[in-house]
């Protein structure tokens, strides 16, 4: 018979951490308070046999995933992701390319776009850039199609080039093999090791965790080698908002990096004013002048609401331990007695010396730790720039109260706007390139692509895969206004009327109205059309000029037709 306690389980996981570097472990704290997993066993909340502050809050309020969630749609959801297109290509003074090759180039882009799902994955990258500081993709060809694949940042150590390159990626992990010996099963540390370089992907063989483990003691052996050949590493390595580069640091800045304290303060008062509740409409009882052990009324149990609970679902066991707390949670281990009280449930005593008294809270008792709450999380909103959407909060009523929202979102805009420039810059951009470079060099068939040959060859030197010479086109952030669109429009008529405005900016004014990509591009597609309805009219009136011309040189002969001839001289 098959023993199924897990043996070692404890010691293996306890390995596993000493072999986790120290940016291994900050990077995890930082996706668990993204995910509100930061208190995982932690005692239950509602115990009193530890103090409150280190207990497992009873509610986790995910603010981080929630102002995540928010910039990321705003930065890449629907109808917000960038185009890309490599019209400024043709449109500058270089006249490198011509429209149409930029079309062939464009539609390039657009089977990339879908053949690798980039919307999808990029979304995913910055999503996990934004909480854990920094994010990688892998780039390949996989089925002949083009792909991409996200990495968790904890698991790898990247070598960057000066302009942000990712010259090779390390790969390593530690996870627990359960095995059966004999009638046994055991949990054996085991640590999972791959390398990307210039010219191979190799997957080691994983080997055991051992007391004191470093790297270069153990003899690694290659699983799985892939010769791929490329010249670069096809990875991108994302640093969120970088901003300046600090010697020996691989990783961008979190958007939550300085804020779990607050996070923490904000979760203990939401499970304290929750607490206070549940206490406030299931108050305290005392008796005085009753014996011990007397009965008054029926007899139950505790409750024992979370015991089949698990973090990964299904049954509690040694590798799914059960929760510690929970929104309601009274004793999920007690088999001890309890009291019935209810509507239904009548107390009853025959000493008349005996007083029951029912402790309540005043009215008010909630109101301090409600301000408290709401006010950290005004704070952390602020901190992370994002604008809550709770209806109390939204001015309500007439024109002034819908400005004011409106100018509140322009906090968030304007943090989206800088987001979107580190990103586009510094990930969309390269990774478009890096994609485009494999298949170009792998000889891929794909709609345009002779475009994409063709502009490297002609602009030789100029060529940098590391900034391709492509422009992004962002997506509004909300719905146009028809009022503000009309208005719009009308103020540029009356500016140009008057002679106050060039043509450049009112065409930059009226960019989002119209739906401009490029400023610049379309007032060259502006003039071009001005100077061939130009020459249309032109032509037109040649044509009417000569028509008339023609006209009055008809009528003057028929004049002269018809006028009377003079007799002839020397007849009668």
């Amino acid at each position: 018979m098959i023993d199924n306690t897990i043996q070692n389980y404890s010691q293996a996981v306890q390995l596993i951490a000493q072999a986790t570097s120290a940016r291994a472990k900050g990077i995890i704290r930082l996706r668990s308070y993204v995910y509100g997993d930061q208190y995982a066993g932690r005692p239950n909340y509602f115990t009193d046999t530890v103090p409150l502050w280190e207990r497992e809050p009873c509610i986790v309020y995910n603010v981080a995933e929630d102002a995540i969630n928010q910039k990321v749609d705003l930065v890449l959801g629907e109808d917000r992701y960038p185009a890309i297109t490599a019209r400024s290509v043709w449109g500058n003074d270089n006249k490198t390319i011509d429209e149409a090759q930029s079309s062939e180039i464009d539609q390039c882009l657009a089977a990339i776009e879908s053949e690798a799902n980039l919307k999808v994955r990029f979304a995913e990258v910055l999503e996990e850039a934004s909480g854990c500081s920094s994010a990688a993709i892998l780039c390949g060809i996989r089925d002949n199609c083009l792909f991409v694949e996200t990495f968790q940042p904890e698991w790898c150590t990247p070598t960057l080039a000066r302009n942000g390159e990712c010259l090779r990626l390390d790969v390593m992990y530690g996870y627990i093999d359960i095995v059966q010996e004999r009638t046994l099963w055991k949990a054996i540390p085991m640590m999972y090791r791959r390398v990307i370089t210039d010219q191979q992907d190799i997957t080691y063989l994983p080997v055991e965790i051992r007391a004191g483990f470093l790297i270069e003691n153990y003899s690694w052996v290659p699983q799985e080698t892939i010769n791929h050949g490329l010249g670069f590493c096809p990875v991108r390595w994302y640093r969120y908002m970088n901003k300046c580069n600090v010697a020996g640091r691989i990783d961008g800045y979190a958007i939550h990096r300085n804020d779990m304290d607050e996070m923490d303060a904000l979760n203990f008062s939401l499970s304290q004013r929750h607490r206070a509740a549940i206490y406030s409409g299931d108050p305290q009882w005392t008796e005085t002048g009753v014996s011990p052990g007397e009965g008054p009324g029926a007899k139950g149990r505790p409750a024992k609401v979370l015991h089949p609970s698990s973090p990964f679902g299904g049954p509690p066991s040694e590798i799914n331990a059960p929760h510690q707390g929970g929104y309601v949670s009274m004793g999920t281990r007690s088999n001890g007695k309890a009291r019935k009280k209810g509507p239904g449930e009548v107390w009853s005593y025959t000493n008349p010396e005996t007083k029951v008294v029912l402790h309540t809270l005043p009215g008010d008792a909630l109101d301090a730790l409600d301000k408290n709450s709401k006010d950290i999380l005004s704070k952390l909103e602020a901190k992370f720039g994002v604008v809550s959407l709770d209806p109390e909060k939204l001015p309500k009523g007439n024109a002034l109260a819908a400005s004011s929202m409106k100018k509140l979102m322009r906090r968030m805009f304007a943090s989206c706007d800088r987001i979107r420039s580190d990103f586009g810059d510094n990930f969309i951009g390269p990774a478009y390139a890096m994609l485009l470079r494999i298949a170009v060099g792998t000889n891929l068939e794909l709609p345009g692509i002779e475009g994409v040959r063709k502009l490297i060859e002609d602009m030789g030197d100029r060529w940098n895969w590391n900034s391709p010479p492509f422009e992004l086109s962002w997506g509004p952030y909300q719905d146009p206004d028809p009022e503000e669109e009309s208005a719009i429009v009308q103020t540029v008529i009356a500016l140009q009327s008057s002679g106050l405005c060039t043509d450049k900016v009112a065409v930059t004014m009226l960019k989002s109205v119209m739906r401009i990509e490029n400023v610049d591009v379309y007032l060259k597609e502006l003039e071009k059309s001005r100077e061939e309805k130009a020459n249309k009219e032109r032509e037109a009136n040649e044509l009417t000029a000569n028509s008339d011309h023609a006209r009055q040189m008809e009528m003057v002969q028929t004049q002269a037709a018809l006028k009377p001839k003079p007799p002839k001289a020397g007849k009668q």
